[in-house]
């Protein structure tokens, strides 16, 4: 008998793009804040940044620190801030529970050592990918010994590498700068509402949004998420923040540093259900505020009932480009510009606010009288396409050398 010989089967491989691999999983097992004590949160983090377990960790919580159910959520005290240095991942709920951090801030993510240069520069560090998943962060402040530049950022400071911020609660935190969250010059921040553990084991029962409320800028700006490096919001929603200085719900603008074109200072992509809800500063930008930054581009944001104690009630746009597609400016209040405001400091630094097809309505001064849903003051360009203006007046130019431009084959409509 003759033997057959098949063909040698040679399997496809398909390449996969470069990722860390998560090599080692935490688990917190009770609530004590000290690194010595093990299974705690410290205890925990210390470990994933160690070099003896490299690349990205996995830090979760047992069932005696996040209990299923409907029972009372569970809460850590944090007494300092714990600095992390490697990628990890934590996944702080289980069923409908969050567990929740108070106290001190808890993290300072910044993931590069030594510290950064531009891309491209001898001494740049590639970025490292970190994640929380459904953690509530309730009254957290910035330790009160830290030197007075670094408190900033209330629950999170990013200081380096990407974040992704995914179906967390910011409720009622508090810091000089960045009531909720501080993102760096050199930083990623990503927010989402999508909830989801490693391999999607920990799959979404609770709210589908991350929610910033309540947070404070106390000496300054974005009551909620103060952003100085890059940041993309999805499903978001900022509520009742508030800022002494600009941008209630949140601050976007130049951090000072030398930036290349590779290196965006201030930059922010928004995209479907995120809005910002009741927000407050006293000065710029009660929403939001645009301030030397890189390009932004709102897509579909809500921006109702928020107030601002100088422009912009809803937003505020200085010295660069904002770009809003769709979406909603309404019942928004301050004593000029209740909807928004846009202003630029001369030629080469105009305020530019690209809008189509946003619907502008109900904008009103502090004493609720009707008033203009844009002011255009110097070197400010308001760009519109098929907006719709239910006020009193649509557009109020002010100062010199503003614009507004209008497409004359999508008109606004009144």
């Amino acid at each position: 008998m003759s033997l057959v010989r098949f063909p040698r089967c040679r399997p496809n491989l398909l390449q996969l793009e470069d990722r860390y691999t998560p090599t080692v999983a935490f688990t917190v097992t009770n609530k004590a804040w000290n690194a010595a004590t093990i299974g705690s949160l410290p205890w925990a983090v210390a470990q994933a940044n160690s070099a003896t377990y490299p690349g990205l960790d996995i830090i979760n919580f047992d069932f005696s620190v996040a209990p299923a159910g409907l029972g009372p959520k569970p809460t850590i005290t944090a007494t300092n801030t714990l600095n992390v240095t490697e990628g990890v991942h934590i996944f702080g709920a289980n069923g409908n529970d969050y567990v929740t951090i108070d106290g001190a801030r808890p993290f300072d993510f910044s993931h590069l050592s030594p510290a950064p240069g531009p891309l491209g520069d001898p001494t740049h560090v590639p970025a490292v990918d970190s994640r929380v998943d459904q953690v509530t962060f309730s009254k957290c402040s910035p330790p009160a010994n830290e030197p007075a530049n670094d408190q900033i950022g209330g629950a999170i400071r990013l200081t380096g590498g990407s974040l992704t911020l995914n179906t967390v609660r910011f409720l009622d935190n508090s810091a000089p700068r960045g009531g909720a969250v501080f993102v760096g010059h050199y930083a990623t921040l990503v927010v989402d509402g999508i909830a989801a553990g490693p391999l999607d084991y920990h799959p979404l029962q609770g709210q589908p949004r991350t929610l910033f409320k309540g947070n404070k800028a106390l000496l300054g700006d974005g009551g909620g998420i103060e952003v100085e490096g890059t940041a993309e919001l999805r499903r978001a929603w900022f509520v009742q923040n508030e800022a002494t200085g600009n941008g209630g719900g949140m601050s976007v603008r130049q951090s000072g540093m030398a930036s290349t074109p590779s290196v965006l200072a201030g930059e922010v992509a928004v995209t479907p259900d995120v809005r910002f809800v009741g927000n407050k500063a006293f000065g710029l930008g009660g929403g939001v505020c645009f301030d030397q930054s890189g390009a932004s581009e709102l897509t579909s944001v809500v921006f109702s009932n928020n107030e601002a104690g100088t422009f912009g009630g809803g937003f505020a746009v200085s010295r660069t480009t904002v770009t809003l597609v769709g979406g909603s400016v309404e019942d928004n209040r301050a004593p000029q510009g209740a909807g928004g405001y846009v202003v630029g400091s001369g030629f080469l630094t105009p305020g530019i606010v690209n809008a189509s097809g946003v619907s502008f309505s109900g904008n009103v001064d502090l004493a609720d009288n009707p008033i203009e849903s844009v002011l255009i003051a110097d070197w400010g360009v308001l760009n519109t396409s098929g907006c719709a203006f239910n006020g009193w007046a649509p557009v109020v130019l002010a100062g010199t050398n503003g614009e507004w431009n209008t497409d004359p084959l999508n008109p606004d409509t009144p």
